[in-house]
């Protein structure tokens, strides 16, 4: 028994067959070489971004350069290098005209409580170092430019207060009016309980001698 078509039905029968092969090309081009070309590139995107992460995190685990540790160690000491404070603290008062007559340390960093366990005791920590500094100026600006330069210290400092004293009226004529006085509150900070501390010591940065010193009792700049 033979299945003959009519004209009709075989021109239908190419139209079905050229609609599935046009059906087959677009998924194939269309959606499915779409696909693997963004799979491809998010496999590339994930890769880079792994490579990434990897430099990265090896960046964090490197050791700082020396030049970085040095100047992280100079604004943040492993110790509490009361001594080099007060170097700085005598640079400002030469560099801004005003005398400092006591400098006392309030505190020496705080100190861990007794129900704090043997290990948080040890966890590395910013402690302050508080100061009481009696000041004596002529003029406002001598103070401002004290405190200005305080601030600009290379250690991480912070005034907290400053109280400023009286003095007495001078009512005669010709009379030379005393200077004024004040108390500064300042802290400078260092990091205790840090991890080989006694390796990072940068140690004191002392000022040169003065070979023609005239008042070995005063503020004296060396050339």
């Amino acid at each position: 028994m033979s299945v003959q078509f009519s004209r009709w039905q075989q021109l239908l029968l190419l139209l079905v067959f050229l609609i599935a092969a046009l059906a087959v090309l677009y998924l194939q081009f269309g959606i499915f070489e779409p696909m693997r070309q963004q799979q491809a590139e998010l496999r590339q995107e994930l890769k880079i971004y792994q490579a990434s992460a990897a430099r990265k995190k090896n960046s964090a685990d490197a050791p700082a350069a020396p030049a970085e540790r040095s100047m992280l160690l100079r604004q943040i000491p492993a110790h509490p290098l009361p001594e080099q404070y007060v170097l700085d603290l005598a640079a400002a008062e030469a560099a801004s005209g005003v005398t400092i007559l006591s400098a006392a340390l309030q505190n020496a960093g705080g100190t861990a409580s007794p129900q704090q366990s043997t290990k948080a005791a040890a966890a590395p920590a910013v402690v302050p170092l508080t100061w009481a500094i009696d000041v004596r100026y002529d003029v406002y600006e001598q103070l401002q430019a004290f405190l200005t330069g305080i601030e600009g210290l290379m250690r991480m400092s912070a005034i907290h207060g400053i109280t400023f004293q009286g003095r007495e009226e001078i009512l005669a004529a010709g009379v030379k009016r005393p200077p004024y006085t004040c108390s500064v509150v300042v802290s400078a900070y260092y990091v205790s309980n840090l991890p080989n501390a006694d390796e990072l010591s940068t140690g004191i940065d002392r000022p040169p001698l003065c070979k023609n010193r005239t008042n070995p009792l005063k503020p004296q700049l060396c050339q």
